[in-house]
């Protein structure tokens, strides 16, 4: 009973070591005979993950079907040739260790941190901050260059450390109709490389716009977020003041990059709920509605591309399935991305073994739950994960050559926001901006098309060169297509595209047989009632078309309650002849005729 007792008094991690620990004799109880030469491996598992939280395991194997069952049961990390490297919480090494498949345990990259050795990131970008000194570095951001710079709190995590973004632009301040863009580092806390360059990204912008013609022309034409760690509780689970004890998931043990809803797999891929880390983030790009995206990592020396949930190397492969309709436009930047870094730097960067430095992720090994897949699928973004080291924390002393590496490609990633077709959809009566679905007849499928804002009618549609039919839909308003539209790589196409109100014109089909509307007298003369009948109440809106479809008065905001509602109008100034009364809310169109007496 004092056992008991003393387990009730227990914090809830303390009960979570102790059930892991229990379920893992069991384990290795019951399976002896295949784990009794592991068991001094087990043992080493179980000291990382009372340690960290999670473990890291390295399984020899070319089975791609185990690759994707290990995918399914823990977070697969890296596949390169034969080894595949795992990163497991305590619940899914328990479910790993079922297989019965021999596996080796990585020791934690370690980094190690003196107090007294940071001498000032902001002037040379080649020393880990510490949480507060990257809090500070945010906000002094903002304070050397106030016209260009802001900063937003994305959210919190699990320990209540802060999600910051940093948005670059001209009129920073002010809401403007420009393409937004959002580079964001490190959702796994281990991987280091990508927190610095983010930062120093900012740095760079900031200090080259006026001086520089291509930065001044990026900040004027975009709008440019940055978040430079999404995982602090992980970069920091050592301890504010140092990354050593950096973890890939964060303080719950979850992977954040398996955390988001999965177009294979739906909601909860990976059984947990999602993390306060992931609701900010997902909140935060749905309001945004980034045009491109970037999520960098390190274990790797790659761009992975959509799709990451699916393979799609061969029809006859059970897990095919088809590519992202823009696959070409995807490996266009992804190669050009690859192809800039691998130029600016010694011969073997950047060169993965399994591509030439760009992968669709799926072929190189299926995740679910992944950032770029909810971008891309649920939000009609365009995201790709890129792989900036095979190093995860990469050292200090590497951080000035990495950025090297790499800066121009992020340029060059960022400036992909500026092509493609850049439209807007209006009221073609009122010139009022219109939501309305854009999409590619006989191209587009998997969401991958986009929407126009709701209010300023802007989209964007990023496309590899050709010609496209167009097709734009706005509930109300009648269908239009644009056939063989240009697209020309690395230039925009600019498009003003107005919908027509259905029953805008004079046709059998919009007149009004529910007897909606009541027009008295008629002929008239003077002031003529327009009369809605009751039971439609809503935002309605009244047009005078004369019979040759043109708009004469148009009366909007009628406020019609349950009882009805009678709209008076003067007419008196009309010429005699047929008219017609188009009564319409955002959904349905009514249309009358009457007449005026000479």
């Amino acid at each position: 009973m004092v056992i008991f007792y003393i387990f009730d008094l227990m914090s809830e991690a303390m009960k979570s070591i102790i059930k892991y620990i229990f379920e893992l004799l069991i384990v290795l109880f019951i399976m002896h005979p295949v784990y009794g030469q592991q068991d001094n491996q087990a043992s080493e598992a179980a000291k990382y993950l009372e340690e960290r939280g999670e473990v890291d395991l390295k399984i020899i194997s070319h089975d791609l079907q185990l690759i994707n069952k290990l995918s399914e049961i823990l977070s697969v990390v890296n596949v390169d040739g034969n080894v595949i490297t795992c990163n497991a919480n305590a619940d899914e090494f328990i479910k790993f260790l079922a297989l019965g498949k021999e596996y080796v345990v990585i020791q934690p990259a370690a980094y190690y941190y003196k107090p007294g050795d940071y001498k000032g990131i902001v002037e040379d970008w080649q020393t880990y901050p510490t949480y507060e000194e990257y809090d500070s570095i945010m906000h002094d951001f903002v304070i050397k260059y106030p016209d260009i710079c802001k900063i937003d709190t994305i959210g919190y995590s699990v320990e209540d450390r802060l999600l910051l973004g940093v948005k670059i632009s001209d009129n920073v301040t002010e809401p403007e109709n420009e393409p937004e863009v959002l580079l964001t580092s490190t959702m796994h806390g281990d991987e280091t490389g990508g927190y610095i360059l983010m930062l120093r990204l900012i740095d760079y912008l900031l200090e080259n716009y006026s001086s520089q013609t291509r930065v001044t022309s990026l900040i004027d034409s975009l709008q440019i977020w940055i978040n430079p760690l999404a995982n602090p509780d992980g970069t920091y689970a050592g301890g504010n003041h140092t990354i050593s004890g950096a973890t890939r998931r964060n303080a719950n043990s979850a992977d954040l990059n398996r955390n988001y809803p999965d177009p294979e797999d739906g909601p909860h891929p990976d059984g947990l709920e999602y993390q306060p880390e992931t609701t900010s983030m997902m909140e935060f790009m749905s309001k945004h509605h980034f045009v491109i995206s970037a999520n960098f990592h390190s274990g790797a020396e790659v761009v992975n591309y959509p799709w990451d949930t699916w393979q799609t190397y061969d029809e006859e492969e059970p897990t095919f399935h088809s590519p992202h309709p823009d696959d070409n436009w995807f490996q266009l930047i992804s190669k050009e991305y690859a192809d800039t870094a691998q130029f600016f730097s010694p011969a073997g960067y950047f060169t993965n073994p399994a591509s030439s430095g760009f992968i669709l992720g799926g072929n190189w090994y299926m995740i679910n739950g992944g950032r770029q897949d909810w971008v891309t699928y649920f939000i009609q973004g365009r995201e790709v994960t890129i792989e900036l080291d095979n190093s995860y924390i990469t050292p200090e002393n590497e951080l000035d050559d990495l950025w090297n590496y790499n800066y121009r490609s992020f340029l060059n990633y960022i400036s992909q926001a500026l092509y493609g077709i850049h439209g807007e959809v209006t009221d073609s009566v009122t010139g009022q901006p219109l939501l309305a679905k854009i999409w590619i007849e006989e191209h587009d499928q998997d969401s991958s098309h986009v929407y126009s804002d709701s209010i300023t009618g802007e989209f964007i549609r990023l496309l590899n060169e050709g010609k496209y039919n167009l097709m734009i839909t706005s509930d109300g308003y009648e269908e239009k297509k644009l056939d063989s539209i240009d697209i020309i790589n690395y230039q925009s196409n600019h498009l003003q595209i107005k919908l027509v109100p259905v029953g805008y014109g004079i046709t059998k089909k919009w007149i009004d047989k529910h007897q909606v509307l009541k027009l008295y007298p008629d002929p008239v003369q003077g002031i003529l009632n327009i009369e809605i009948k009751p039971g439609m109440p809503g935002l309605f809106a009244v047009e005078i078309i004369s019979i040759n479809g043109k708009i004469i008065r148009y009366i909007n905001n009628i406020s019609v309650l349950y009882e009805g509602i009678v709209v008076k109008t003067d007419v008196n100034e009309l010429s005699g002849g047929i008219y017609f009364i188009r009564l319409r809310n955002n959904n349905n169109v009514w249309v009358k005729k009457f007449i005026k007496s000479e």
